[in-house]
C-alpha cells in the first residue's frame, strides 16, 4: 500500500474499520495487518539461534515478502477493468515512470550511495504513510494525535538508524558524528519511553483494540534501528511487517475481485495462477540481484540499481492506485477490501 493509500478516502472508509474486518477470521487481521510482530520474531530467531547465515535469511525474507510486495503493485495493471482509467492518466502512469527511472538510474551510475539514500528516504515515507493508512482503515481519524505519533516515531527511529549506519559514510564532520553517536542511546530510550507512555494512555481511552494495535505497530516499524547490528536486520524485522501488511491487503482485494468477476472455476484458477507466478519470478530475480544470489549482501555494485529502480516505481505508482478519493479506485479496489 502506498503513501496515499486510503488516506484520501471518504469518511465511511475511515469509520468502517470499527465494525468490519478485512479477513473473515478476525484473528487474521491481527496476524497479518495489525500486529504482525511474528515476522520480526521469526527473523531474529533464525539469525540468532539457527545455523543459517544472516545474509541467506535476509535473502529469503527479501524474496518471499519484500520483492513480492514490490511486484504486487503491478496486479492493478493486469486487470482490464483498470485500463481505461490508466489511459486517462497516461501522462502520470505511462510517460512519467520511464523518465523517472532514467533520471534515478543516471544518478545511481554517478553515485550508487546517493541512489541508496534516495531510495531509503522514499521507502521511509512510503512505509510511514501505509502505517497511517492501516490506522485509518480501522477507524482512525485524519491528522489526529495518533497519526502525529506515527510520524514522530518513524522519522525519529529512521534518524537514529541514519546516524548509526549511514552518517559516517557521507561527507560529514567526524566531530558531528561523534556527538550524534553519543546521543543515539539516550534518544532511543526517550523515544521508546514516550511511545510506551502514549500507548498506555491510549489504551485507557481507545474504544477499539484494532486501532490501538494499528498505532502501536506503526510507531514501532523502524524501532529495530535502535538495537540491531546491521541495517538489513532492521529492514527485515520492522519493514518486514510492512511487506506483510501490503501483501495481505492485496491478497484480500484481488482474490475477492477475481472470485466475483470470473464465473467459471477454471477461469478463476488461471486468473490467479499467472499473476502469482509473475510475482514469484520477479521476487526471486530481484532478491538474487539485491543480495548477490543470497550469499553475500552487496551495497556497492551497480547491479543494485535494478531492484532499486523497481522499488522506486512501486513507491511512485502506489501513490495513484490506492487513492480512495477516486471513484474508480473506490469501486475497483475499495469494494473488495472488507470481508462480507
Amino acid at each position: 500500500m502506498s503513501q496515499q493509500t486510503i488516506l484520501k478516502g471518504p469518511a465511511r472508509h475511515q469509520s468502517a474499520g470499527t465494525q468490519r474486518t478485512i479477513f473473515k477470521i478476525p484473528a487474521a487481521d491481527y496476524l497479518f495487518l495489525l500486529a504482525p510482530f511474528w515476522i520480526g520474531a521469526l527473523y531474529w530467531a533464525l539469525v540468532t539461534w539457527s545455523s543459517v547465515s544472516r545474509p541467506f535469511v535476509f535473502f529469503l525474507y527479501l524474496m518471499v515478502l519484500g520483492e513480492t510486495h514490490f511486484a504486487a503493485t503491478w496486479l492493478f495493471f493486469l486487470s482490464p477493468t483498470n485500463w481505461d482509467w490508466i489511459k486517462a492518466r497516461r501522462f502520470w502512469l505511462i510517460y512519467v515512470p520511464p523518465v523517472l527511472i532514467l533520471i534515478y538510474a543516471a544518478l545511481g551510475l554517478i553515485n550508487i550511495g546517493l541512489a541508496i539514500v534516495i531510495g531509503a528516504v522514499a521507502s521511509g515515507y512510503h512505509v510511514t504513510r501505509q502505517s497511517i493508512g492501516v490506522y485509518r482503515l480501522y477507524g482512525g481519524k485524519r491528522r489526529d494525535f495518533s497519526e502525529q505519533m506515527i510520524y514522530v516515531a518513524s522519522f525519529g527511529f529512521m534518524a537514529i538508524g541514519f546516524v548509526r549506519f549511514y552518517a559516517a559514510k557521507l561527507f560529514i564532520s567526524p566531530l558531528w558524528i561523534d556527538w550524534t553517536t553519543t546521543w543515539v542511546g539516550p534518544m532511543s530510550f526517550l523515544l521508546i519511553t514516550a511511545i510506551m507512555i502514549y500507548m498506555a494512555a491510549l489504551a485507557l481511552r481507545q474504544p477499539g483494540m484494532r486501532r490501538w494495535f494499528a498505532v502501536f505497530t506503526g510507531t514501532l516499524m523502524y524501532a529495530p534501528y535502535c538495537f540491531v547490528a546491521v541495517p538489513q536486520d532492521a529492514i527485515a524485522i520492522g519493514v518486514g511487517m510492512h511487506w506483510c501488511q501490503y501483501l495481505a491487503i492485496n491478497f484480500a482485494v484481488y482474490s475477492r475481485r477475481n472470485h466475483r468477476v470470473s464465473s467459471a472455476s477454471q477461469n478463476r484458477f488461471l486468473a490467479v495462477l499467472w499473476p502469482v507466478a509473475l510475482i514469484v519470478v520477479y521476487g526471486v530475480i530481484m532478491a538474487l540481484i539485491g543480495t548477490a544470489a543470497g550469499t553475500k549482501l552487496q551495497q556497492t555494485t551497480l547491479w543494485l540499481l535494478v531492484p532499486l529502480c523497481g522499488q522506486l516505481l512501486h513507491y511512485y505508482i502506489d501513490a495513484f492506485i490506492w487513492r480512495f478519493s477516486d471513484p474508480h479506485i473506490r469501486h475497483e479496489v475499495g469494494t473488495y477490501i472488507w470481508a462480507t
